[in-house]
């Protein structure tokens, strides 16, 4: 969602552009320390948390990243 205005708001109430991930398997899902970028030629544009607490996905869960602007560091939420 790029042009993130009133679908989806972070915990602070904020919208950002988001991606979000779904675990369609039977088994839980850890993208703990694998990156994500929306560039070829920079592959490792961002790095998930190694806090497996936090980059868990759960059969049948999802997992929404939030794009914050530059001042803000990224979010990950568990839906």
């Amino acid at each position: 969602m790029l042009e993130n205005v009133s679908t989806l708001s972070d915990s602070t109430g904020q919208f950002f552009p988001w991606i979000e991930f779904y675990n369609f398997g039977t088994d839980p899902v850890d993208l703990a320390n694998a990156y994500f970028s929306d560039s070829l030629a920079d592959n490792q544009r961002w790095q998930f948390p190694c806090d497996s607490s936090e980059t868990v996905i759960e059969p049948g869960e999802f997992l929404v990243l939030f794009f914050r602007s530059e001042e803000h560091t990224s979010e990950l939420q568990s839906r």
